[in-house]
């Protein structure tokens, strides 16, 4: 760049913030109407996680890696797009269903379960007397 941004954020930060931000208020407002939404939602998510950084070298090391890290998801989906989308879609490989183990009676013949609903049954019974006092 031969213009004042290859200088400014060390001459005045605060300018450089602002074009910064109005470069990419434009940039997203020249997407289509579609991808408008989801660009203003990946970019709240960059700066949230560039807020995070103490300096500029931390900063630019955080970028380097937020890049590299979008490269290889892109690069995934050019390779593999149907597991990414399988993925995407929350759909796994068929399992077996494992069975799940008998219920176990106390010595009165009841089972645990039913006389930790009755404890329970019995607490929002007081409950709700309580509310209508």
């Amino acid at each position: 760049m031969n213009d004042w941004r290859s200088s400014a954020a060390t001459i005045n930060p605060e300018r450089f913030e602002l074009e910064r931000r109005l470069l990419i208020e434009q940039a997203i407002a020249a997407f289509p109407e579609s991808f408008r939404k989801r660009a203003y939602g990946i970019q709240f998510s960059l700066d949230a996680k560039l807020a995070l950084t103490k300096d500029s070298i931390s900063r630019l090391k955080l970028m380097i890696e937020l890049f590299w890290e979008q490269f290889h998801r892109f690069r995934e989906v050019l390779e593999n797009p149907e597991g990414c989308l399988r993925r995407r879609r929350g759909e796994r490989a068929s399992g077996e269903l494992l069975p799940l183990p008998a219920r176990r009676y106390s010595s009165s013949g009841s089972s645990s379960s039913s006389s930790v609903a009755s404890a329970s049954s019995t607490k929002s019974s007081s409950i709700n007397r309580s509310r209508k006092r």
